[in-house]
């Protein structure tokens, strides 16, 4: 890659948060890149419920404005409609990720400025429910195994082609219109251009794919990451990694995402391992489920 550095930024950005029912760690790191393009949103006791919490994960392109701008504005977005207010969340996170595009879209000063991944998990007393536009992930560790809550969304799939080409673009090498190496995001408005069809038709699309998943006590964490994750590590091998280290450090969760960073980064440039890294672990404390969890 020609936007690689002589040598990584190792320098991590981690944070953590703890309730009586959430132990939360997050961090980013630039790694190879020039720049640092990621953002990430933790919001724990979410209205007021100790139960309910919002996480994100937004893995910017062509810049960092558009990643950071959703990051900070998806929680006041999503809480601020009907559906949300209605429970119904499936039809609140596409009402979200719609006025965080169409909002962009609107400002002069940021809608020539990329795009981003959004991938999103609302957590419920009883629910987990993921949003996800683009090629940023979550997975959900169940009994051990690693349940997948999004799907990356690829040019290459059938799905994605059609609706590309539809728009009137294509795809060239695996990549919307021969550049972009992803098929939904937010921003991105040069392929968003097509007047006669409606916002989730456009060549990208911010439309997120919604998933709801019932939370048992067999739930032992969730992890949200960008790709530079998932292209070193399989779902599996992430939930191993982060179980592995819980257990090493004693639940040091912000330590815990450190390590899985580390371990993914590249110790040569180019090539996998070289992106910009950022990873957010969810861990469900017993009192979550009023009993103890199985890990």
């Amino acid at each position: 890659m020609g936007d690689t550095l002589s040598k990584p930024v190792t320098d991590k950005h981690t944070s953590t948060f703890e309730t009586t029912h959430l132990n939360v760690g997050c961090c980013g790191m630039q790694g190879w890149r020039k720049s640092m393009e990621d953002a990430h949103v933790a919001q724990l006791n979410l209205e007021g419920d100790r139960t309910q919490a919002l996480f994100g994960v937004f893995d910017g392109h062509n810049g960092h404005l558009v990643a950071k701008y959703a990051g900070a504005h998806i929680v006041d977005t999503l809480v601020s409609t009907h559906a949300y207010g209605d429970k119904a969340y499936d039809a609140a996170f596409v009402e979200t990720f719609e006025k965080l595009d169409s909002t962009l879209d609107a400002n002069q000063e940021l809608r020539n400025e990329g795009g981003c991944t959004a991938v999103s998990v609302l957590l419920t007393a009883s629910q987990v429910i993921c949003a996800n536009a683009g090629d940023s992930r979550a997975v959900l560790c169940r009994n051990g195994t690693a349940l997948p809550l999004s799907s990356d969304h690829k040019p290459s799939l059938a799905a994605e082609i059609a609706r590309i080409e539809k728009a009137g673009g294509c795809v060239q090498n695996n990549r919307v219109n021969g550049t972009l190496a992803l098929s939904r995001a937010i921003g991105d408005f040069e392929f968003k251009e097509n007047t006669e069809l409606p916002w989730d038709q456009q060549m990208i699309t911010a439309l997120p794919d919604i998933t709801i998943n019932e939370i048992g006590s067999g739930d032992s964490f969730i992890v949200l990451a960008c790709d530079g994750v998932w292209d070193v590590l399989s779902n599996q091998q992430c939930c191993d990694a982060i179980k592995d280290g819980l257990q090493q450090t004693q639940g040091d969760v912000g330590l815990v995402c450190e390590m899985v960073l580390d371990r993914c980064l590249a110790k040569e440039a180019p090539g996998i391992g070289c992106d910009n890294m950022t990873i957010i672990i969810v861990v469900l404390k017993p009192a979550f489920f009023g009993s103890s969890t199985s890990s």
